[in-house]
């Protein structure tokens, strides 16, 4: 696949993507395919194209809005279809280091293949959950149950 280029008018294709999104998938999933590659797409544009990129989960849910494990389970969803690329590095401890990004070319004649090797990705991640909203725990729960917030006993 070709690679996108910002001076390039003819290879973006976020219009074409989101409505392919909106048609093929029903929420959660839309908004959060939506979320991620709009957020990859502001990345890739902040970030430069051979920029290496630190923390990229960590980044990519800061941009999208999203917690790190649904942005890194739909990352690698639209890896897997073909529509981005991420090279990591590793170090030498084996903990990954820079991440670098390609977005391709959107190709409106391989959508059915895309919607199909999304779906099966998503379905075989188990993402049928709300936008991946979690429950914060805190170290130590009171009388049994955890909170959000430091210091929930109440002392009179």
């Amino acid at each position: 696949m070709k690679k996108r280029h910002r001076n390039v008018a003819h290879l973006w294709a976020d219009k074409r993507a989101m409505r392919f999104f909106r048609k093929n998938f029903d929420n959660p999933h839309h908004k959060n395919l939506r979320s991620i590659y709009l957020a990859l797409c502001e990345m890739d544009s902040d970030f430069g194209e051979h920029t290496q990129i630190k923390s990229f989960v960590k980044t990519l849910s800061t941009y999208s809005g999203v917690y790190k494990d649904t942005a890194r389970k739909y990352l690698n969803a639209l890896h897997n279809a073909g529509i981005i690329d991420v090279q990591q590095t590793r170090n030498e401890d084996g903990t990954y280091a820079d991440t670098s990004l390609v977005l391709y070319e959107w190709a409106e004649a391989d959508e059915p293949r895309l919607a199909s090797v999304l779906k099966d990705s998503l379905q075989s991640s188990n993402l049928a959950g709300p936008r991946g909203l979690e429950t914060p725990i805190t170290g130590n729960p009171d009388n049994g149950v955890s909170s959000p917030f430091k210091n929930t006993k109440v002392s009179l």
